[in-house]
């Protein structure tokens, strides 16, 4: 579930969308109204979704294996991307809202241009699935992780490879970029977080912690920052410049 503040709206919660994905469909959620509003097009499972920066749209990936732009003021089909050979398994977009990155079981990455409508060029390197996306704050770099085990980072201008990140032992379902853009955070399915320079793309600590799904960050000040980690419950890690630590400050059920 993602949640859309309305251009304007200075991130009012009760002006907000919430939003969801339900087999082929998607679903939002008004707060302020109460106003359900049901999105359809595409022809199989929606995997993922995000929100544009600016509130306006959904970006959704599918089994269906195309990434769809939809107006959350009109409900319509903005935009759709078709050119994956695989499930659509994550997406992001940047920070400008000018670029979507998506991965899929096809082990590539696309990027898209939101505004031409069009493809702009593909990132190959995986060996198998693309299955996690985080891209810098400065829209730079894409980060990726992949049921391969490893994460790459690529240059977003150029698709070239400049890191590739070995340490996990199983396939890396969540990532994530520190709000500073100077880290990286990676989970994987064998309870493994790892942190990563994204600079140098040394590994610079580890913890861990059961299987993952999702991977948020938050700063603190420059260096230190927090993560959340989802998946039947959330837990907090901590971060500070001095240590290159991350610990595990509280857990909820």
């Amino acid at each position: 579930v993602h949640l859309a503040s309305e251009p304007g709206s200075q991130t009012d919660t009760f002006s907000s969308t919430f939003l969801a994905s339900t087999i082929s469909d998607l679903r939002t959620w008004t707060l302020a109204s109460g106003e359900v509003e049901l999105l359809q097009g595409h022809a199989g499972w929606v995997t993922c979704v995000t929100i544009t920066p600016n509130g306006q749209y959904a970006v959704t990936g599918s089994r269906d294996k195309s990434v769809r732009v939809w107006s959350l003021a009109s409900g319509e089909e903005f935009r759709r991307f078709e050119g994956h050979d695989g499930v659509v398994n994550s997406i992001a977009v940047t920070a400008d809202g000018q670029s979507i990155v998506s991965g899929s079981a096809d082990n590539t990455l696309r990027v898209w241009s939101l505004v031409r409508g069009e493809e702009m060029r593909r990132l190959v390197g995986h060996t198998d699935e693309v299955l996690s996306i985080a891209i810098t704050p400065d829209g730079l770099r894409i980060v990726s992780g992949s049921k391969d085990s490893t994460l790459r980072v690529w240059s977003l201008t150029s698709g070239e490879e400049v890191h590739q990140l070995i340490g996990h032992t199983g396939r890396v379902s969540a990532v994530a970029v520190s709000p500073d853009g100077l880290y990286i955070v990676s989970a994987d399915d064998d309870d493994g977080i790892l942190l990563w320079s994204t600079t140098t793309g040394d590994r610079l600590g580890t913890s861990t912690h059961a299987y993952l799904e999702n991977l948020l960050s938050s700063q603190q000040s420059a260096g230190d920052f927090e993560i959340a980690a989802v998946h039947s419950s959330i837990h907090f890690y901590q971060h500070h410049e001095q240590s290159d630590l991350l610990v595990r400050i509280i857990g909820s059920s």
